[in-house]
């Protein structure tokens, strides 16, 4: 019985360490679908229309990341990054000038943009479950994983008010927020035979948890309106393409 459990330890040890370690670097580029539940109700719904008729709501947006990974095996790897996650709501508004009695004697249009995005150091692992299901012979050019990636979320949010007729008098605030960022995704992995820098392309699609805490004004001060603390959640279903390059 010693026997055999010794056998089977071995070849799963074998199977799983052996063979194809590689350190592969990432790079990759996609969009992602954003809750923002906070920041769109409170502020771009409920207070932006007082000076813009119909703001723009912030619902998606691109992200980019960068990374290392190291496969123990063609089963499994483990890798840091980082990355970076965008959204921007453009707005244009109509602003008059009257004179005392109240007639229009100058018109031009405002700019005032929402700008928000964060930062995400995360460490990720990947399970190639295609290769599991092959023999281990098979050195096919196609993998599929499933994984996931956790980290910390640094965010923040820019509101800027530009007037062109009166560039003295634009606006500018900005606040931060930090919390925790975990996504879980399937990934479509195609080796490229051909000698180039590019070893391997990619498509990953997966839902992002990423919802800051309480956004803080410079003084340390909380944003919150109507009693209602102020937050960005990035969280939401995204897709993104990979460009991998290492042996």
């Amino acid at each position: 019985m010693n026997r055999i459990l010794l056998i089977v330890i071995t070849f799963c040890s074998s199977q799983l360490l052996g063979q194809q370690a590689r350190l592969q670097f990432d790079v990759s580029f996609g969009v992602n679908r954003y809750e923002m539940d906070s920041l769109n109700n409170k502020y771009i719904e409920d207070f932006l229309p007082i000076f813009i008729e119909e703001p723009n709501k912030i619902s998606s947006g691109w992200a980019t990341q960068v990374g290392a990974k190291y496969h123990a095996s063609k089963f499994w790897g483990l890798g840091v990054g980082v990355g970076l996650d965008y959204g921007k709501s453009a707005n244009r508004y109509l602003f008059e000038e009257t004179d005392v009695f109240g007639n229009v004697i100058n018109s031009y249009y405002n700019n005032f943009d929402v700008v928000c995005y964060s930062l995400t150091p995360f460490i990720t692992n990947d399970l190639y479950i295609l290769n599991f299901l092959k023999s281990h012979n098979d050195s096919s050019r196609f993998r599929i994983s499933i994984g996931n990636r956790s980290g910390l979320s640094i965010s923040r949010i820019e509101l800027l008010a530009i007037h062109p007729a009166l560039p003295y008098s634009s606006d500018y605030y900005y606040m931060t927020g930090q919390g925790f960022h975990t996504s879980f995704y399937v990934r479509f992995e195609y080796d490229i035979i051909q000698k180039s820098l590019v070893n391997s392309l990619s498509a990953e699609f997966g839902f992002q948890h990423q919802k800051s805490g309480n956004l803080i004004f410079p003084d340390d001060s909380e944003w919150i309106l109507d009693n209602y603390p102020m937050t960005l959640d990035f969280s939401g279903f995204y897709a993104r393409m990979i460009i991998s390059v290492g042996k």
